[in-house]
């Protein structure tokens, strides 16, 4: 049975009903769970940034500990966008669902 196309002849309204609520609350957890990695990614970089600058100029760790810090930040925010899209897309395949089948 395919639940995600509306209308579908054999569609058990109950199990339809049961399927949107998980794929919505996918999307959801899926959304917060990309905010969470940004918040996370976010704070990490600050710290090491913090960090850094307490350091003495010329410590030679320093550059090499930021810019590894920005690029693994640079990671976890594309992470965070595509968890963020497939999150918009289960909602809208969500929203779908819940749309009556052409011609009825």
């Amino acid at each position: 049975m395919d639940v995600l196309r509306p209308g579908h002849v054999h569609e058990d309204p109950v199990r339809k009903a049961a399927r949107l609520e998980r794929l919505e609350a996918t999307a959801q957890e899926l959304a917060a769970t990309a905010q969470r990695l940004r918040t996370v990614a976010d704070t990490g970089v600050a710290q090491i940034r913090e960090a850094a600058a307490g350091l003495p100029d010329g410590f030679q760790l320093t550059a090499a500990m930021l810019s590894a810090a920005e690029a693994i930040h640079g990671r976890l925010m594309a992470v965070a966008d595509h968890m963020s899209a497939a999150a918009q897309e289960l909602a809208q395949a969500a929203a779908r669902v819940t749309q009556p089948a052409d011609g009825q």
